[in-house]
C-alpha cells in the first residue's frame, strides 16, 4: 500500500528545532488557520430546521477546530476538523497535554473513529446547514502542531519545538 507523505505518520522526537516550508513533500504537514470550534447540536436532531433554531439551540464542545488548510501558494487547500490535544484546563488556567487513548471521538455516533484531524470539506461554502460529514483523509495518531511565520521572501515556514 502507498500512503502518501503527507498522511504517513510523523515520527517527532521529544524537542525539534528542525525548520522547513510547508507542505515540504519531504516532511509531513501544513499551513492552517483556525476558523472556529467544533460543536454538535444539544437538542433533538429534529428540531433543527432553520438557522433561527441553529441561534437558539444548544451547542456542546467537541474539543475538536474548524481550521483552513493553505498550499504553498497561500490558496485555500480544504476544510479540516482537528483534534485539541491540548486542551485548557479552565481551573489551572493552562494548557494541559492529553496523554490517555480516550482522544478524538466524536458524540453521538457521528462517527465511531478516533480521529486527529479529517477533511470535511474541499471549500468553506461547502459547509451549510445540514450536511452531514464524511472525514475524509482522517489519521488516528496524534499530530504536532507548530507556529507558521511569513519570511521577507514571502516563503512561509514553520519550526517545531516540543
Amino acid at each position: 500500500m502507498n500512503i502518501p507523505r503527507r498522511s504517513r505518520k510523523a515520527n517527532f522526537s521529544e524537542e525539534s528545532t528542525k525548520s522547513n516550508e510547508s507542505d515540504d513533500y519531504e516532511y509531513v504537514g501544513f499551513v492552517f488557520h483556525q476558523i472556529g470550534d467544533l460543536e454538535y447540536w444539544a437538542d433533538n436532531p429534529e428540531d433543527l430546521r432553520s438557522y433561527k433554531d441553529a441561534a437558539e439551540g444548544t451547542w456542546y464542545p467537541t474539543h475538536f477546530y474548524a481550521v483552513i488548510r493553505f498550499g504553498r501558494n497561500g490558496a485555500a487547500n480544504g476544510v479540516y476538523v482537528m483534534y485539541d490535544f491540548y486542551p485548557e484546563d479552565e481551573y489551572l488556567e493552562e494548557r494541559r497535554k492529553i496523554d490517555d487513548n480516550d482522544w478524538g471521538y466524536l458524540p453521538r455516533a457521528l462517527t465511531d473513529q478516533q480521529i486527529a484531524f479529517a477533511k470535511i470539506a474541499d471549500k468553506i461554502t461547502d459547509l451549510r446547514l445540514g450536511r452531514t460529514f464524511d472525514f475524509a483523509e482522517a489519521l488516528d495518531y496524534p499530530v504536532e502542531l507548530v507556529r507558521a511565520t511569513k519570511t521577507p521572501e514571502n516563503a512561509i515556514i514553520w519550526a517545531t519545538v516540543a
